[in-house]
């Protein structure tokens, strides 16, 4: 029902463009680097793509467990 899990290599390509400069960052952080200058609009941004990835992983979840049970 689900099809084939297999790897994916764009998949990994992406995970790897998202992670690769937040780990440089996390390792460089400029020196006395305060975050409360930062643009509210854009913070504001990124909190809702937070939740609404939260969201979607739910209700992925909640579907794989309706199908999965049968």
């Amino acid at each position: 029902m689900l099809g084939h899990f297999g790897f994916s290599y764009i998949g990994l390509l992406y995970m790897l463009m998202l992670q690769v400069p937040n780990l440089m960052w996390a390792r460089r952080k400029p020196a006395g680097y305060d975050p409360s200058g930062e643009n509210k609009v854009l913070l504001v941004f990124e909190r809702a793509g937070h939740i609404g990835i939260h969201l979607q992983h739910i209700k992925e979840v909640r579907r794989c467990s309706i199908y999965c049970a049968k």
